[in-house]
């Protein structure tokens, strides 16, 4: 009885780590775009709960960097949080960025904020650019409410090709599946809640 008592008590703490490591975290690939090929994954967006924030990281593909062509926002989010506005985003950890609402993007549509890369170095056609990642926080809002827009795209970016000349927005709707050690540590649970339960039901012999 008791070493079904402590598999049961394991079990169901390694299930609610592994829903709350699924809960704590989103991510989104930047795989859509009407300049490059699309399938490709040109960068990661993350979105990580910080207690009543919401810490948000741009890493794209080694290559790739951010680029401000003058007809695109640089990055772009769209939240459905009304009380969201241009103030709750802080910690920029890039030179020469500024931020506005409302976001524009003509490949993916309008979105709730857009950040803008000012510096020479992304201007198009000075080859520099910014490689990130961007980092920046969202203040008093939670991951769910990161949404896709009227067009169905949560977040865009403008970037430039590793040739440093060709230019192009890419996007990201829907958050990926969990990490591979998340989706493990919940079969693990699972499996040791069914290890328990036939632990339980396993008759008892009479001794003679």
């Amino acid at each position: 009885m008791k070493m079904w008592k402590l598999a049961t008590a394991l079990a169901a703490l390694t299930v609610s780590v592994g829903v709350a490591t699924a809960a704590s975290a989103d991510t989104y690939d930047l795989n859509v775009s009407s300049a490059f090929p699309t399938g490709v994954t040109y960068g990661v967006v993350t979105t990580t709960q910080n207690g009543a924030d919401v810490d948000v990281s741009v890493s794209l593909t080694s290559g790739y960097k951010f680029v401000n062509t003058g007809g695109h926002n640089t990055f772009t989010f769209n939240t459905n949080d009304p009380t969201m506005s241009v103030a709750d985003v802080t910690n920029i950890n890039l030179t020469g960025w500024t931020d506005f609402t409302p976001g524009a993007n003509p490949s993916f549509g309008t979105f709730t904020i857009g950040l803008e890369c000012t510096a020479d170095s992304c201007k198009n056609g000075n080859g520099g650019a910014q490689t990130g990642p961007l980092t920046f926080t969202v203040q008093n809002t939670t991951l769910a409410n990161f949404a896709p827009n009227a067009s169905g795209f949560t977040f865009s970016a403008d970037i430039v090709a590793p040739d440093g000349i060709t230019t192009g927005a890419v996007g990201g709707a829907m958050p990926g599946v969990p990490e591979p050690a998340t989706w493990a540590m919940m079969i693990l649970g699972m499996g040791m809640v069914g290890a328990g339960l036939r632990m339980r039901r396993r008759p008892a012999f009479a001794t003679a």
